[in-house]
């Protein structure tokens, strides 16, 4: 039986020492390049202040960093398949205070988040916890809008949305794997994040763009919450059983 055609249970062999370092490696390299990624917003005052533009100008920068990110990923992704995975990673590169706590929630949630949806993805149904993950994206935001705005609801907010975050990840990439195998997973899932970094440049671009028109971000929360809608609309319906190998000669 093909190793990806069923859930499996958990295996007592990620808790080998060797496994371990190359999870803990994967941590490093993942919380230096998220934790630069993801504190860009502090720098938009002093940005937009020295260079005279607005949200919109810092919006698009932010947007092309998603956009180039996106498109390195199926390259990188097939030359790890190519000549492995250690190779690639090593020839790369590793009030204000509130939005910094903020964004420290976010990051330190994005992994309680990642582990827990990842070990409920060898329990449970993936596409169905994906489409769970996106409704309660919906509940948070709506909840944060209906909320004054305060120190505690930001913060409260923040880690929150940094728990449903990245819990993505783990699922859509087990995911990918149970149902094409993991022959190419490196490939497939640069394909799939290019899409994923398709989105963030047009999500960063368009929140400066509409701030600069309408004077704030009601409309693009407004948007947040149809496309998490959309987004667990059309999990729902995915299935899970691995494609059945090609025929050989």
């Amino acid at each position: 039986m093909h190793p990806y055609t069923s859930r499996r249970q958990p295996d007592d062999s990620l808790l080998r020492p060797d496994i371990l370092l190359v999870i803990a490696a994967a941590a490093c390299i993942v919380a230096l390049g998220m934790g630069m990624r993801q504190a860009f917003g502090l720098f938009m005052p002093s940005v937009t202040g020295e260079l005279g533009g607005g949200r919109e100008m810092f919006g698009l920068a932010i947007a092309l960093q998603n956009l180039l990110w996106g498109l390195s990923q199926p390259g990188v992704g097939m030359l790890a398949d190519r000549y492995g995975s250690r190779l690639v990673a090593a020839c790369g590169g590793l009030d204000a205070s509130v939005g910094a706590a903020a964004l420290a929630l976010v990051g330190l949630f994005n992994m309680i988040g990642s582990l827990t949806f990842g070990g409920l993805g060898d329990r449970l149904p993936k596409p169905k916890l994906l489409s769970a993950l996106y409704a309660g994206r919906v509940v948070v935001i709506i909840a944060f809008l209906l909320t004054p705005l305060t120190t505690a609801s930001t913060l409260i907010f923040s880690a929150a949305i940094g728990f449903l975050w990245l819990g993505t990840v783990p699922l859509t990439s087990g995911l990918v794997a149970q149902i094409f195998g993991p022959r190419y997973l490196s490939s497939l899932f640069g394909i799939v994040f290019l899409s994923h970094q398709l989105g963030s440049f047009s999500g960063a671009w368009l929140g400066g763009w509409i701030f600069e028109i309408a004077g704030s971000y009601d409309m693009v929360w407004i948007l947040a919450v149809v496309l998490g809608v959309l987004a667990t609309a059309l999990h729902l319906p995915i299935s899970d059983k691995a494609l059945p190998k090609p025929a050989t000669a």
